[in-house]
Parts: C-alpha cells; sequence; structure tokens
C-alpha cells in the first residue's frame, strides 16, 4: 500500500510507504494530542454548498424522563474511558509497527546479499539448464569464475554483520561460492575432454549437497530469507543428462568406424594402432557415466564396454596375438546390447589372428629346435670347461706345495733328504691322479688338439717329477763316491732344467686351450635361429 503526496503526521516529512523513513513511526495513526502549544478544537460542521441548509433528519422522540437522566454536558465517564482506550491501542500498534520497521530495516543488507549472490548463481545455472551441447556447458561453466568472484565480494561486504540473520546468510553464501567455483574445470568440455567431468563432476555434487544443507538450516531460522536461495540442482542434472546424450551419440558414430577398420586389420602393428585409437574413447565413455541413471547409463555402460574391447588390442605383438579371444566375447556382446552388429568385423579379424597364429606356432616349434641344439652345444661345452678348470686349479696347488717343500729344504741345513724325497714322491703321485682326470674328460672335437697340449704339459710334469724323486732316492742309499748334497747329482740338475721348462710349455698350453674353447662357444651360439614371421 503506498500513500503518494502524504505527509507523516508526527514530524511532517513527505512519505510514500506506511513508516516514515525519517522518524521512523507509523503513517497510519493521527496524534493523538496536539502539539504542545496549540489549543485543540472540537470538529466544525461542515458548511453546505451555495448556502442551502442543511436536510433535517427527522430525530427520534425520546421520553423526557430519559432525557433528563443524561449527565450534564452530554459527555459521561464512559466515554472519556472508552476514548483513552482506543487512544492507548493506536500507540501499541505503532510501537509494534515500529519495532518491525526497525528490523526490516536492520536485516535488509543480509537480504540484498541473499539476492545478490543468487543472480550470480542464476547467471551460470539458467545457462546450464538451458544447455544443448557440450559447447552449451563449457560457455556456462566459463563464467563460473567470474560469478564465484561476485558471490566473494558480496560476503566481503557482509563481513562486519553481526546480525542474527547476516550469521546464517553467510554459510549459504560460502557454499554457492564453492558450488561456482566447482564448475570451473567443466571450462572446455569436448568429447577429447569427457574425462575431466568424470573427475571433477562428483567434487560439484558434494558443493551442491553443502548448499541444499546450508538453505535448510536457513530455512529453519527465516523461511523467507530462505526463499531467495534458489537451487541449482535442476540445472546440473539437466547438464548431466545433456553430457550422457552428447557422448554416447558421439561414442556411437565412433564405435562404428572403429569396427569397419576392425574388419580390414590385417597385421598386429594395425591391431595395435585401432587399440590405441579406442583406448582414450574407452575413457571417455566411463567418464561420461558420472551421475547417469536408467537408459543413459546402460548405452555408454555397453559404449564403454565396447570400445574397452577394442582398446585391449593396444600394444598388441606376434606373441600377444591370445588377447582377441576374450576381447571378442566382450565386444559382440556390448554391441549386441546396443543393437550394433559386429559380427562381420569380428569373424574377419578372428579369421587374421588365427592364420597369424598358425604362422607364430610353427615358428616358435623351429625356433625351439634351433635354441636347443645351441643351448645344448654350449652347456656340453660350460661342462667341460668347468671340468678342465677345476683340474688345473688343483695342478697349480701341486705345483705351489712342492715348490713350497723345496725352498724350506733349501734355508734348512738340517731338513733331511728323506723329507724332500717324500715331497717328490707326492708330487708324483697328485700328478699322476690329475692326469688321469684330464684324460678321462669327453673332449669336444673343436678343442683335442688343445687339451692334448695341456695332457702332454702334465705328463711331462709327472716324468720330471720322478727324475728328482729317483736322483734323491738314490743319494739317499749311495755310500760310496757320492757327491755332497743330492742337489749336486746329475738327476737333480735334470730334473730342476725340466721344472723351468715346463712352467713356460704350461702357460702356453693354458693359453691355447682358452682360444680354443672361446672360439667353440662362439660358433655354438653363432647357430642361425628362425626369424620371427611378420604377422
Amino acid at each position: 500500500m503506498t500513500h503518494p503526496g502524504r505527509t507523516c503526521p508526527h514530524c511532517g516529512a513527505a512519505v510514500s510507504s506506511p513508516f516514515c523513513t525519517s522518524c521512523g513511526r507509523s503513517v497510519e495513526t493521527a496524534p493523538l494530542f496536539a502539539p504542545q502549544g496549540e489549543q485543540r478544537t472540537a470538529p466544525q460542521p461542515a458548511v453546505h454548498p451555495r448556502g442551502v441548509p442543511p436536510r433535517t433528519v427527522p430525530q427520534p422522540v425520546v421520553p423526557q424522563a430519559v432525557v433528563g437522566q443524561r449527565p450534564p454536558g452530554g459527555t459521561g465517564a464512559r466515554t472519556l474511558l472508552l476514548r483513552a482506550g482506543i487512544a492507548f491501542a493506536a500507540l501499541i500498534a505503532t510501537g509494534i509497527a515500529g519495532v518491525f520497521g526497525y528490523e526490516w530495516w536492520r536485516d535488509r543488507p543480509a537480504m540484498q546479499a541473499l539476492d545478490a549472490a543468487d543472480a550470480a548463481v542464476v547467471s551460470v545455472s539458467r545457462p546450464l539448464g538451458e544447455a544443448v551441447s557440450l559447447e552449451d556447458v563449457s560457455a556456462a561453466a566459463a563464467a563460473a569464475p567470474a560469478a564465484a568472484e561476485k558471490v566473494s565480494d558480496v560476503l566481503a561486504d557482509l563481513s562486519d554483520d553481526e546480525t542474527t540473520l547476516a550469521e546464517r546468510v553467510r554459510p549459504v553464501l560460502q557454499t554457492q561460492q564453492a558450488f561456482l567455483e566447482s564448475l570451473a574445470p567443466f571450462e572446455g568440455l569436448g568429447e577429447e575432454s569427457l574425462t575431466v567431468w568424470g573427475t571433477t563432476l562428483p567434487s560439484v555434487q558434494e558443493s551442491l549437497t553443502e548448499l541444499v544443507v546450508a538453505r535448510r538450516s536457513l530455512g529453519s531460522y527465516d523461511e523467507g530469507a530462505a526463499a531467495r536461495v534458489r537451487d541449482p540442482g535442476n540445472a546440473l542434472d539437466h547438464a548431466v543428462e545433456v553430457v550422457g546424450s552428447s557422448a554416447a551419440e558421439s561414442l556411437r558414430l565412433q564405435l562404428d568406424e572403429l569396427l569397419v577398420d576392425l574388419a580390414k586389420v590385417r597385421t598386429t602393428r594395425e591391431a595395435a594402432v585401432l587399440g590405441e585409437r579406442a583406448d582414450p574413447l574407452a575413457d571417455a565413455a566411463a567418464a561420461a557415466e558420472a551421475g547417469q541413471q536408467g537408459t543413459d547409463l546402460d548405452v555408454l555402460t555397453s559404449l564403454g564396454d565396447a570400445l574397452g574391447a577394442i582398446a585391449a588390442l593396444d600394444g598388441m605383438d606376434p606373441e600377444t596375438l591370445q588377447r582377441w579371444g576374450p576381447a571378442r566375447t566382450v565386444l559382440t556382446a556390448a554391441t549386441a546390447e546396443l543393437g550394433v552388429s559386429s559380427e562381420d568385423a569380428a569373424e574377419s579379424m578372428s579369421a587374421w589372428v588365427s592364420q597369424a597364429q598358425q604362422k607364430m606356432d610353427a615358428w616358435r616349434a623351429e625356433h625351439d629346435r634351433a635354441e636347443s641344439v645351441r643351448s645344448s652345444a654350449t652347456s656340453r661345452l660350460d661342462t667341460y670347461a668347468a671340468s678342465v678348470r677345476r683340474t688345473l686349479r688343483q695342478y697349480d696347488r701341486a705345483r705351489d706345495a712342492t715348490s713350497d717343500a723345496l725352498e724350506t729344504a733349501e734355508l734348512d741345513d738340517y731338513t733331511s733328504s728323506y723329507d724332500v724325497e717324500y715331497a717328490m714322491e707326492e708330487g708324483v703321485l697328485t700328478r699322476r691322479d690329475l692326469l688321469d682326470d684330464l684324460e678321462s674328460l669327453s673332449v669336444p672335437s673343436a678343442l683335442a688338439t688343445t687339451h692334448g697340449g695341456l695332457e702332454a704339459v702334465l705328463g711331462s710334469g709327472v716324468e720330471a717329477m720322478r727324475t728328482g724323486e729317483q736322483a734323491v732316492e738314490d743319494w739317499n742309499l749311495c755310500y760310496l763316491d757320492c757327491a755332497e748334497t743330492y742337489r749336486d747329482t746329475g738327476g737333480w740338475r735334470a730334473f730342476s732344467t725340466r721344472s723351468g721348462e715346463i712352467s713356460g710349455e704350461f702357460d702356453r698350453a693354458l693359453k691355447a686351450w682358452d682360444t680354443a674353447l672361446n672360439q667353440a662357444l662362439s660358433q655354438a651360439n653363432a647357430v642361425p635361429l628362425p626369424a620371427m614371421p611378420k604377422v
């Protein structure tokens, strides 16, 4: 209700509402008393226009006895009390109206903040609720950061407001800001970036839930204030449907293209490329499932299964042809649910895989045979070489033992020649056993010559040791015309000379044997293996 052209009966200011903006009092109740210094006058009778006397109304006939009972002056105590009661009621009404007017003025900033924040949310939610394509959803999300900044500014302006309503409003504004900020990643949303949709939508839904809870909490305090906050949930649900239907339409077309190319695959390289193309599409289908329900969810799930089956071919090589079997089972089941025929493409792919597998099986059998030959040859050589090296290590220890015994005899004049004779005898027996070990080995033909060289050196060592042993033994039994020591005998000098020669012969024989062994191993490893077929 407006009051154009009226003035406040209390302060005289111009007013256009039920309450005066200057004094805050109601304009509906006239002052009960005249201003101080002015005499209140009784209402004057109206003057009839044109000087015509007013029409008289017949007065009821009142008995004289009754008239005589009225108090003098025409008014009584009851009348005065009635007027005082009316004035008191008017005063109370004016006070109540003033209280409500003050509360309206005090809560006005919080209400304005709600309106401003709601307008910012609607600037995003309305185009989101009217979207018909992924591009429309992206465009709506692009406006979200600026809208969130507006809500942030509103929050800052309300930060100093300590009213109860402001305290209740601030959580609502904060959740509205968080909701708008959560939409920002959807800017640039398209068929190639649907993964962002799947990863971001849960946080958007969570912020929307927090907004609904904050709005409900505000409504428990002030339903009128809560009514100013519009729920963007319907707009988000619409965007979810748009994303699902747009993704399903696009992915179905791309699945048809992949099935056409699947029927043309003739190499593992072509299969791997096809799987590489399908892989991001399968991820997009899974991402688009976020928030979907009912038929849209079923369609996207089937599309994801079909595309995932083709994506399983990514990285396929001749050794992984068996991937196709399980992939075909999933593909045919998923496309049947979509009402898409994949039998021709699957049958063509299966025929090629079968032929490729036969080639690989034949190659693998031939390869295994060649590998067996190579492995057998190298294994025999390794076993033989290990036996020879073990014997030669023992030969080295025997030479060291003989050398140590002779050096001790040289330094100790009291060493008995019988001890030397015993050491020489032990050396002969040890070398003879080692020679027998060499001669007992199964020698590969490629090492027969060099192996014989090692045997000859050990045989020479046995003979030289026998010569030295015999010289010591003869000297021990000599009683007439004997050399001063066994070292001065001709037999011992022959042993010493031959020992030096044998050391050089052994080194040369061992080097020749190592060379021959390495050559034999190289030849064994050089056994040709069949090349893998190109499939």
